[in-house]
């Protein structure tokens, strides 16, 4: 993978460079001649090719590598799948030209390669990128210059509250998660012989703030006084202080929504001060590919809500499982929530090719509209959601967010994370293997 990521790097400076010089004398820039041309124009005769630009919007370099890396592995590996297995309906002949953007795990990072991206490269539809910092200001940019954009991993409800035929999520956000955390927070309280007090640590940025002001509703809702709420600055280097206010103040329970150095250090410090209050995190950090092994032992017990975790594959049929050694294998690397979000990501993309009636911007939008992939779908080999179609739900103020999602929470036991919610996923319940409260 680290060769992989290498490769896409210097893809992506060269084609910088190349936008760089690619603009016309007035700084306007240079549009695709063929753009609009309809499936059957472009497929006339036996050996004529449509070329498909897709912008991919990763966080190549900077705080967010990792899920460059387990994106890259996903992507890459839907495209392999489709093309043994699947392939282009009606004989079409369409080959699918990626076009990378690095974000630099940054707001403005990820809006200069975006505009790069579709202003100079003249890219048909984008995907990307992993964090909701990032995801943040390409959703106007995608309205703006009416380009489909898929969102890869991101949950904040801001991302699709605009009413626009451009911008998709087809995995949980804000308003999903809420329903799960509150029915798993029941079962929780349930173990724990009733959970009243809580305590909020969040990093102090959008993802953040969205999950304090989530963890705030569940807490409303269920009678539980919120007596600590502290917010992180990114790069900070000391919280002590916060975890000395959660040892003095004794919460039932931590909710933590932190990136991955603030959570590693969260973690460690909370082992030094000897304070085992139990802890629910919201991913992010949590489910960085390098946190299991960084943290070591300071998040044994450690709770999660993700999009999908990789114990799932236990639980799947030997088809499935099969996909992912063998995805897992070429890249070096495990998959992670990220992993299955860009597969389920890739496959939205590739039906939305296969049935648009013009393979420009306008046509790849208007089937991205119409897509419906059932349970049984390649696209949802590993997530198992409901299906995944692109709907509104006028009184959640989403628009163009699949309605049939689910979230999962995990838990590390001996190390790795297991699932534990939905219940729904175990044959017999008695299979759970929740330990709750963890330190007991």
């Amino acid at each position: 993978m680290k060769k992989i990521l290498s490769s896409v790097l210097a893809m992506v400076l060269i084609v910088s460079l190349v936008a760089c010089g690619s603009s016309s004398s007035d700084g306007s820039a240079a549009v695709n001649s063929d753009s609009g041309s309809t499936v059957a124009e472009n497929n006339s005769g036996d050996d004529e090719m449509l070329t498909v630009r897709v912008g991919c919007i990763l966080p190549y370099s900077g705080a967010a590598t990792n899920n460059s890396e387990a994106a890259s592995m996903a992507i890459e590996a839907y495209e392999q799948y489709f093309y043994e297995k699947m392939g282009w309906d009606d004989g079409r002949n369409i080959k699918i030209e990626w076009v990378y953007g690095d974000s630099e795990s940054t707001a403005e990072g990820a809006a200069s390669a975006f505009e790069r991206l579709v202003n100079f490269e003249n890219v048909d539809v984008v995907i990307g990128t992993s964090r909701g910092v990032e995801s943040t200001p390409l959703v106007p940019l995608a309205i703006k210059y009416q380009v489909p954009f898929i969102l890869l991993h991101t949950v904040a409800n801001a991302l699709v509250d605009s009413p626009n035929d451009y911008v998709f999520r087809p995995v949980p956000g804000d308003t999903q998660e809420a329903k799960d955390h509150a029915a798993f927070f029941e079962i929780l309280s349930e173990q724990q012989g009733g959970i009243t007090t809580m305590g909020l640590v969040y990093s102090a940025e959008d993802y953040g703030t969205g999950a304090a002001n989530l963890y705030r509703e569940i807490a409303a809702n269920n009678n539980v006084e919120i007596v600590l709420d502290e917010s992180v600055q990114i790069g900070v280097a000391d919280v002590s202080s916060v975890v000395n206010k959660i040892r003095n103040l004794n919460p039932d329970v931590i909710l933590s929504a932190l990136q991955i150095n603030e959570a590693l250090l969260f973690q460690k410090t909370l082992a030094e001060y000897n304070v085992t209050t139990p802890i629910i995190a919201r991913g992010a950090g949590y489910l960085d590919l390098s946190f299991l092994d960084a943290a070591n032992d300071t998040a044994e017990g450690v709770v999660s809500s993700n999009g999908w975790c990789i114990d799932t594959l236990n639980y799947l049929d030997a088809d499935s499982q099969r996909v992912a050694q063998d995805m897992m294998g070429n890249a070096g690397v495990n998959m992670n929530e990220v992993s299955n979000s860009a597969w389920i990501t890739t496959g939205c993309l590739f039906d939305a090719i296969n049935r648009a009636e013009t393979l420009d911007r306008a046509g790849i939008a208007a089937a991205l509209r119409t897509l419906d992939l059932d349970f049984d779908h390649p696209a949802n080999m590993f997530a198992k959601h409901d299906s995944i179609s692109f709907g509104t739900n006028v009184e959640a103020g989403q628009y163009n967010q699949n309605q049939h999602t689910h979230t999962q929470f995990s838990q590390i036991i001996d190390g790795e994370w297991k699932v534990v919610y939905p219940e729904a996923i175990f044959a017999d319940p008695t299979d759970n293997p929740l330990i709750w409260p963890p330190n007991d």
